[in-house]
């Protein structure tokens, strides 16, 4: 479970069940997004990683379920997210 949020109102819970672990190869989980214990989201996200040489891998992720008047707001989220896996994974001190 995480929460956030901008401070104005109660914060966003969202949880997550991991449904697939296959190391190194895919990972699959669902996500419930709430509000004040309101559904806002319920996604469910393939993610596959593919070896390309010893130093690069390519990942692919498939998210399903989500509002498509809302793509351009998961795919930002997304997008610092694996941004931030990215600093980490290069020796980033994580984010609090």
């Amino acid at each position: 479970m995480v929460e956030f949020g901008d401070g104005d109102g109660a914060p966003y819970v969202e949880t997550a069940v991991y449904e697939e672990i296959d190391a190194p190869r895919r990972l699959v989980f669902s996500t419930e997004l709430r509000r004040e214990r309101v559904l806002i989201a319920a996604t469910r996200c393939t993610v596959d990683f593919f070896e390309l040489s010893s130093d690069r891998t390519e990942v692919v992720m498939t998210e399903t379920g989500y509002d498509p008047a809302r793509r351009d707001d998961r795919e930002a989220g997304w997008g610092r997210t694996l941004d931030h896996l990215v600093a980490f994974a290069q020796g980033a001190t994580p984010l609090a």
